[in-house]
C-alpha cells in the first residue's frame, strides 16, 4: 500500500492527474467538500441553461443513459416530446434484485447527485452484501466500471454468486486463489470479446426502451393499486373506529365464537326474517318464576281436545261449546264409539294435570294450566317449522326450548343478531366489503406485478450491459483483449511466478504476458480483490469510476491508495463492529505519524487505531445511509444486539420455517467446576464438544447444520476446541456442517446456523473486558448465529468484578431469555403491540384452530400478522387482519413492512376486519383458497380436539412440539441449564 501511495502522489504532478473529490475532501474537510459541490451544481445548473437557450437540446448527464442511448429509432413524437419538456429527468437505476429504500438512497448520492462518497452502515445481518450486488448491476448498465475491495476476502467470497449472471460473467474474483482468479479473467476476457463481437447494438437498444416503457407501466400500475388499497382500507378502518362500528366488531366476533352457526346465515338473511325468529322466541319466554313453569303431567305436545277442555274449566266460553258439540258427536253410532275412546283418554290425561304438585281446581289454576299447555304446542310449532329444519340443513344446534336456560341463551343470541344485523345495515357493511374484496383481488395482482418488475429489470440488466460494452469498447480494446485471451491459454505460469526460475524464452513470454495483462486489465469491468492483492493486479491509476470497500471499519487508512484508484466510494461497514486497534503501536510511533501529517480537521482519524470507516463517517456526513432490515438471525437472537447497541432501529425480517426452528433459540448452559487455565477452560471446551456432536449424529444428513464456535477471550480456546472436535468427529463431518471456529474478528461477515459461545472466564480468574472493542466484538458475536445461540460459561454475573464489563450484558441477556416464550421474546421489540387488542386477530387464531391449522405470531416480523404452516414441510404464509390500525401511519408501516418481507420470499394475504366479521365464513374460504394456493392444504380434522387456543400460539403445534416441551421445562424451573457431575445437561 505504501509503494501504491507513492505512484499515485507521484503521478499528480507528473500527469497532471485530478485527486478524486473523495480524498481531496479528506484533508480539507467536510465543510470545504460542502462548498465544492455548491459551486459545482450552481456551475451546471448556469451551463445548462445557457445551453438550453443557445440550441434548446437535451442535456446528457450520467444519470439520463437510458433516455439518450436506448431511444428507438422509431419512437413516437409524444416520446419525444417527453424527453424535451423533461430533459434532466432522473432515470431510476436498475436493480436486477430486490431492493430497499436505502438502497435506492445510495444509488441516488451516488449517480444523480453525484456525491463523492457514500457511507453504507450496515449493522450485522442488513443484506450488506445484497446492497453491493446491487449496486455494482446499477453501474455496469451505465457502461461504468467497479472495483470492489475488502481486508479479508471472506467478506467478499459470496459475492460474484449474487450477481446476475450477464454481470457475473464480467467480474474477475481473485480472492479465493490467484489460479482462480486468472481462470476467471481468461474466461470474462473470452466472453467480453466474444459478446461485443456477435452483439446487435441496435437490437438491444430497442429492447432496452421496450423494457424500461413497460417497467415503469407496471409500476405506475402498482403505485394505483398501492392508493386504491390505501383508500379502501382508510374508509374502512374509520368505519371500525366509530362507535357503531366498534360495538359491531365485538357483537359480531362474540356470535362468531359462541355461535358460529347463526353468523353463517346473516349475510343471506334481512332484517325482517332475524327479527321474526327473534319475535317468536320472546313470546315463548317466561320468567322463572311463572307459575305456567310449574305445570306438569302431559305430554308434548298436548292435544288440541286437551288444550280445549282445560280452557273450559277456565271459563272459556267458547271451548265449552266446542266440548258441548264433541260430546254430542260422541253419541252418533260408529262414529261415536272412537269419539268416546278419545275423550276418555283426553280426560284422563286431564286428570293427570298438576299445577305446582297439585290438581288444579278453580278457574283461575285452570286458566294458568291451559297457557302452559297453549305455551307448548307454540314450541312445538315453532320447531318442526323453523328450528328443525336447519338443524338439518345448516347444521345448527340441536336445543329444548322447554328448557328456561336454553330459551334464555338462544333469545340472548338472537337479540345480538337482530343487532348486528341493523349495525350492517346502517353502516353498509356489504357495499363497503364488496369495495374491499375488489382492493383484495388487486393487493394479489400487486405482487404478482412486483414480480413481473423483478424478472423485466433482470432482462434490462443484461441488455443494458450488452449495449454498453458494444458502445464502450473500442477496437483497440478489443483488440487487447483477444490478444490477452491468446497469449493466457498458451502461458504455463501465473502472474506472481519468479522470473529468476525461468529460462530467457519463458521471461519474454512472461513480459508478453504482463504487458497483455496490464492493457487488458484497464478494460475488465468489475474487479473483486482484497486491499492486500491490489498492487499485484492493477496499476496505480484512477481507473474505476466507483470503488466498493466492504466490512470498512476493519480497514484503517492504509486503504487510500485503494481507494484513490476511483472516482468515487462506496464505503460499507458498521462502527460498532470489530476495528482496527493501536495496542501494539508506540506513542512515540504515533506522535511521528501525529507530526508528518499536513494538517487536516481529519488529523485525529487518520492515526493508528483508528478505522476508515469512522473516518469516512465524519468526512461525508451527508452521504450516510443506514441499512435497517436485519436478514441473518431469530428475531430472538438479534435482539441483544439492537437493544445494546442499535437503540432497536433494526427490523428482523427472518422468521425461521418449520426445519429451521430451534426451539428455544437461545440456551444458556453453566459449567459448573469449569477452570480457566492460561487462555483455555477445558471443560467448557469438553461441553461444547459433546454439544457439537450431538447436533452432527442427529442431524439430518440431507440438510446438515452449520456450526460455529466463537471465543469470547483470545484464540487459544478456539485452537483447543478444534483439536478436539476434530479428533472427535475428523475432517469430513467438519466439512459437512461447515464448522468455524475462531475469535470474534474471525466471524465478522461469516454467518453459521448455531453457533457456540464459550465465556473461557471462571471464579477468580475473569479478566475486565470493559473497552470499546470488547464491546464491538460482543456485537460480533452474538450476532453470527441464524438459529441457535448457545452460551457456555462458567462464572455468574456476581463473579464479573466491574459492572461495566462487556460480559455483563450477555449473561444478563441469557438469563432472562432462557424463560421467556419466544414470541414474547420477540413482542420486546415493538412493545406497543403486546397490548393491544385486535378483535380480527383474535377471532382469525380462533378460526385457524378450529380447522386445525397450524399458526404462530409473526410480531415484529410483520406486527400482528399469522404465520401458517404447513404440517410436514417448510412451506407456510403470511395473513394480516387489516383495517384494525389505529392511524394511518401505523396502517402505512405495516404496508410498507408487508411489501418488504415479500422480497424475501413471504407469500401474503390482507384479509379486512369488516369482511371477517360480517361474512367469516366467505372470509375463512378466501383464507383457505390462498393457503391452499401457495401449498397449505386445510388439514383433516382431529377427532375429540379441543376448540380453545391460548392466545399467542396454537397448542397443536407447540405441544406436540419437543423442542415446546424443553422451552417449557426452562419456563416452569425459571433457572439455567445445569451440568451435574455426570456432566449431562438437566433438560
Amino acid at each position: 500500500w505504501a509503494r501504491d501511495a507513492n505512484l499515485l502522489a507521484d503521478s499528480i504532478p507528473e500527469r497532471n492527474v485530478e485527486i478524486p473529490t473523495a480524498a481531496w475532501s479528506i484533508s480539507h474537510g467536510p465543510s470545504k467538500l460542502e462548498q465544492i459541490l455548491d459551486e459545482q451544481i450552481k456551475q451546471n445548473s448556469d451551463k445548462k441553461r445557457d445551453e438550453s437557450k443557445s440550441s434548446g437540446g437535451i442535456s446528457r448527464g450520467i444519470s439520463g443513459w437510458l433516455a439518450n442511448n436506448f431511444v428507438a429509432q422509431d419512437s413516437t413524437e409524444e416520446d419525444d416530446e417527453k424527453k424535451d419538456e423533461e430533459p434532466n429527468a432522473f432515470v431510476k437505476p436498475i436493480f436486477p434484485l430486490a431492493t430497499s429504500d436505502s438502497q435506492h438512497r445510495i444509488a441516488d448520492l451516488l449517480m444523480r447527485q453525484n456525491y463523492p462518497a457514500v457511507l453504507c452502515e450496515g449493522p450485522p445481518g442488513t443484506g450488506k452484501t445484497h446492497t453491493i450486488a446491487n449496486i455494482i448491476s446499477a453501474y455496469l448498465c451505465n457502461g461504468k466500471r467497479v472495483l470492489v475491495t475488502s481486508k479479508k476476502a471472506q467478506a467478499l467470497c459470496v459475492l460474484r454468486n449474487r450477481l446476475p449472471q450477464t454481470v457475473q460473467e464480467l467480474c474477475v474474483d481473485v480472492t479465493q486463489s490467484e489460479t482462480q482468479g486468472m481462470r476467471q479473467l481468461q474466461q470474462t476476457v473470452e466472453r467480453l470479446a466474444l459478446r461485443v463481437s456477435v452483439a446487435n447494438v441496435e437490437i438491444e437498444k430497442e429492447k432496452c426502451f421496450l423494457l424500461q416503457q413497460s417497467i415503469e407501466k407496471l409500476e405506475q400500475q402498482v403505485e394505483e393499486m398501492n392508493q386504491n388499497l390505501t383508500t379502501e382500507s382508510c374508509n374502512i378502518r374509520e368505519l371500525l373506529q366509530q362507535a357503531e362500528g366498534r360495538k359491531l366488531a365485538e357483537k359480531s366476533s362474540h356470535l362468531i365464537q359462541n355461535a358460529p352457526w347463526i353468523m353463517k346465515m346473516l349475510p343471506s338473511w334481512d332484517i325482517e326474517t332475524v327479527e321474526s325468529i327473534c319475535r317468536r322466541l320472546q313470546q315463548l319466554q317466561l320468567e322463572k318464576s311463572d307459575p305456567i313453569c310449574t305445570v306438569s303431567g302431559f305430554e308434548s305436545p298436548p292435544p288440541k281436545a286437551l288444550i280445549s277442555l282445560a280452557l273450559a274449566k277456565s271459563g272459556s266460553a267458547l271451548s265449552s261449546l266446542v266440548n258441548a258439540t264433541r260430546n254430542a258427536v260422541a253419541t252418533l253410532p260408529l262414529v261415536g264409539s272412537i269419539m268416546d275412546v278419545q275423550l276418555q283418554r283426553i280426560h284422563e290425561e286431564l286428570e293427570n294435570l298438576r299445577l305446582n304438585g297439585r290438581s288444579p281446581v278453580t278457574s283461575h289454576d285452570w286458566k294458568i294450566v291451559s297457557e302452559a299447555l297453549k305455551r307448548d304446542a307454540a314450541i312445538f310449532t315453532f320447531e318442526e317449522e323453523v328450528w328443525i329444519p336447519y338443524v338439518k340443513n345448516k347444521g345448527w344446534p340441536e336445543r329444548s326450548f322447554r328448557e328456561h336456560g336454553a330459551m334464555q341463551e338462544m333469545i340472548e343470541v338472537f337479540e345480538t343478531a337482530v343487532e348486528v344485523k341493523r349495525l350492517q345495515n346502517t353502516l353498509s357493511v356489504k357495499e363497503k366489503t364488496e369495495d374491499i374484496a375488489k382492493c383484495r383481488e388487486l393487493d394479489e395482482l400487486r405482487h404478482r406485478l412486483t414480480e413481473q418488475i423483478r424478472h423485466h429489470s433482470q432482462e434490462l440488466v443484461d441488455a443494458a450491459v450488452i449495449t454498453q460494452l458494444s458502445n464502450n469498447f473500442t477496437p483497440d480494446a478489443q483488440s487487447a483483449l483477444i490478444r490477452f485471451s491468446q497469449i493466457a491459454g498458451a502461458a504455463k505460469f501465473s502472474k506472481s511466478s519468479k522470473p529468476s526460475k525461468m529460462t530467457q524464452r519463458q521471461r519474454r513470454r512472461r513480459q508478453e504476458y504482463l504487458d497483455a495483462f496490464d492493457k487488458c486489465s484497464r478494460f475488465i469491468p468489475c474487479w473483486i480483490c482484497t486491499t492486500n492483492q491490489i498492487c499485484d493486479y492493477l496499476p496505480a491509476e484512477c481507473l474505476f469510476d466507483l470503488v466498493i470497500i466492504d466490512e470498512a471499519s476493519q480497514s484503517d487508512v492504509t486503504v487510500l491508495p485503494t481507494l484513490m484508484r476511483g472516482k468515487q466510494w462506496l464505503i460499507v461497514g458498521d462502527g460498532k463492529q470489530v476495528s482496527p486497534t493501536e495496542s501494539f503501536v508506540s506513542e512515540d510511533d504515533i506522535d511521528g505519524l501525529r507530526a508528518a501529517l499536513p494538517p487536516s480537521p481529519l488529523e485525529d482519524a487518520l492515526l493508528p487505531g483508528r478505522s476508515f470507516f469512522d473516518m469516512a463517517a465524519q468526512a461525508f456526513p451527508r452521504g450516510r445511509v443506514v441499512l435497517s432490515e436485519h436478514f441473518r438471525c431469530a428475531p430472538e437472537i438479534i435482539e441483544f444486539s439492537n437493544r445494546q447497541f442499535y437503540d432497536g432501529r433494526l427490523v428482523p425480517l427472518r422468521l425461521p420455517t418449520k426445519l429451521e426452528r430451534f426451539v428455544p433459540s437461545l440456551i444458556d448452559v453453566k459449567v459448573p467446576g469449569g477452570a480457566k487455565s492460561g487462555k483455555v477452560n477445558e471443560k467448557e471446551a469438553m461441553k461444547i464438544v459433546e454439544m457439537i456432536m450431538e447436533i452432527m449424529d442427529t442431524t439430518d444428513l440431507e440438510r446438515p447444520r452449520s456450526i460455529g464456535v466463537i471465543s469470547l477471550i483470545g484464540d487459544k480456546q478456539s485452537r483447543l476446541i478444534r483439536g478436539r472436535l476434530l479428533d472427535a468427529c475428523g475432517p469430513e463431518k467438519m466439512a459437512r456442517h461447515d464448522v468455524l471456529i475462531g475469535d470474534p474478528p474471525t466471524f465478522q461477515g461469516a454467518e453459521r446456523d448455531v453457533v457456540f459461545l464459550s465465556c473461557v472466564c471462571s471464579p477468580g480468574s475473569c479478566p475486565t473486558q470493559n473497552q470499546q472493542f470488547h464491546f464491538q466484538r460482543a456485537n460480533v458475536a452474538l450476532s453470527r448465529a441464524r438459529d441457535r445461540c448457545v452460551l457456555v460459561r462458567s462464572i455468574d454475573i456476581s463473579n464479573i468484578p466491574s459492572l461495566d464489563d462487556a460480559k455483563v450484558p450477555i449473561l444478563e441477556f441469557f438469563a432472562g431469555a432462557s424463560v421467556q416464550d419466544p414470541d414474547t421474546t420477540m413482542d420486546v421489540s415493538n412493545p406497543t403491540n403486546r397490548h393491544k387488542k385486535r378483535l380480527g386477530t383474535t377471532l382469525l387464531k380462533h378460526l385457524l384452530s378450529e380447522r386445525n391449522y397450524e399458526w404462530r405470531c409473526m410480531s415484529s416480523i410483520w406486527p400482528d400478522a399469522l404465520c401458517i404452516e404447513h404440517q410436514s414441510t417448510d412451506t407456510r404464509a403470511a395473513i394480516l387482519i387489516d383495517c384494525e390500525e389505529t392511524t394511518i401511519q401505523e396502517w402505512s408501516a405495516g404496508f410498507a413492512q408487508q411489501k418488504a418481507i415479500e422480497r424475501v420470499g413471504w407469500k401474503c394475504l390482507r384479509l379486512d376486519a369488516l369482511s371477517l366479521i360480517s361474512d367469516f365464513s366467505s372470509a375463512m374460504d378466501c383464507v383457505t383458497k390462498f393457503l391452499s394456493s401457495v401449498g397449505i392444504d386445510e388439514p383433516q380434522t382431529q377427532a375429540g380436539r379441543e376448540d380453545d387456543f391460548g392466545p399467542e400460539t396454537n397448542s397443536n403445534v407447540d405441544m406436540q412440539d419437543e423442542g415446546a416441551r424443553e422451552k417449557e421445562s426452562l419456563v416452569e424451573n425459571r433457572d439455567v441449564i445445569e451440568i451435574v457431575d455426570n456432566d449431562e445437561a438437566v433438560a
